[in-house]
C-alpha cells in the first residue's frame, strides 16, 4: 500500500477506536486516562493491527479491544470462541472486535446478541450513532427503575406492560452501543427510556427481532 493508503487506513481505524472508547464510557466501563489521551499521531497502527488493553467493564471482566484487518478465523481463533456453542462456557474476558466488514463475512451478524464478543465493521464504528443532531437521548434504565415504571403503567391496564411497550431491534446501531440485551429465560430483558427534545419520554424494549428481517429468531 501507498504511504498515502495506510494514513486512510490509520485515520479510518483511529476514528473507529475514539468511538469505541465513547461506547465504553458510556456503558460506564472503566477506562485508563492514558487510553483515553492517545492522540492519532500516538496511534500505532504498524502492521494494521493493534490491540487496547487495560478497560474492564461493569462486571469486572477484562475488556481487550483488537482493531484491525481480521479475518472470520483469525478473530474465532483470537477470543476462541465458536458463537452459540461457546455461549454456557465460563469465559475471563469481553472481547471488541473492529476490522474490516469485506473479511468477516456474515460474523459481525452471527454475534450480535453474544454476552462477551462483540463485533464491528470499522466504517460503521468510525461514525458514532448517537451523536446526530436529531438523535433522541437514549438510556438503559436501571432495574428498580423498570420495577417502578412497570407498576405505575400496569395500575391502568389488564395487561403485562412489556407487551404493551414498542420494540427496540437487537442490531439497531443505538442498542448496539449500548449493549442492550432482550428477554431470554434467564434474563428480564433491557428497556430504555428514551427522551426526544428533553420533554417526550417514552420507552422501548429490546428485542431479538433484526432490523432487515420480518420475524424474530427463533430462541
Amino acid at each position: 500500500m501507498s504511504n498515502e493508503s495506510d494514513a486512510r487506513r490509520k485515520h479510518l481505524y483511529y476514528g473507529a477506536r475514539h468511538t469505541c472508547l465513547e461506547m465504553l464510557h458510556d456503558r460506564h466501563y472503566f477506562i485508563p486516562p492514558e487510553i483515553l489521551q492517545e492522540t492519532e499521531d500516538q496511534f500505532d497502527f504498524n502492521g494494521g493491527l493493534t490491540t487496547i488493553v487495560g478497560i474492564t467493564d461493569p462486571n469486572h471482566l477484562p475488556v481487550v479491544t483488537l482493531l484491525g484487518d481480521l479475518d472470520k478465523d483469525e478473530i474465532l481463533s483470537q477470543t476462541n470462541c465458536q458463537k452459540e456453542a461457546d455461549l454456557k462456557e465460563l469465559h475471563d474476558t469481553h472481547w471488541i472486535i473492529i476490522a474490516d466488514s469485506t473479511k468477516l463475512g456474515k460474523l459481525e451478524s452471527d454475534f450480535i446478541g453474544h454476552p462477551w464478543v462483540e463485533i464491528f465493521d470499522v466504517r460503521h464504528m468510525f461514525i458514532n450513532p448517537t451523536k446526530h443532531a436529531l438523535q433522541p437521548k437514549w438510556r438503559l434504565m436501571e432495574e428498580a427503575e423498570i420495577i417502578e415504571m412497570l407498576k405505575r403503567y400496569e395500575a391502568n391496564t389488564s395487561q403485562t406492560t412489556r407487551t404493551l411497550l414498542g420494540s427496540v431491534c437487537i442490531d439497531d446501531p443505538v442498542n448496539r452501543y449500548y449493549g442492550g440485551r432482550p428477554q431470554t429465560k434467564t434474563y428480564h430483558g433491557d428497556i430504555y427510556e428514551i427522551t426526544r427534545s428533553g420533554i417526550n419520554i417514552f420507552y422501548r424494549k429490546v428485542v431479538a427481532k433484526r432490523m432487515n428481517l420480518k420475524t424474530e429468531r427463533k430462541k
